[in-house]
């Protein structure tokens, strides 16, 4: 059987909360993993979210 995860980008947009949601949204899904793409920020104006960056 094929199993299916989600790679999100992280810096248009997405905060704490939003990324929650994703994360209920997947497992009630069935994904397997949910990952995001390493970019800190956007290229553009920074006034959307992003998340933050955990050491």
């Amino acid at each position: 059987m094929t199993e299916f995860a989600l790679m999100i980008e992280g810096q248009d947009g997405l905060n704490w909360e939003r990324w929650q949601a994703i994360a209920r949204v997947a497992e009630d899904a069935g994904y397997v993993g949910l990952y995001r793409s390493d970019h800190f920020t956007n290229s553009n104006a920074p006034d959307k979210d992003s998340l933050e960056c955990w050491v």
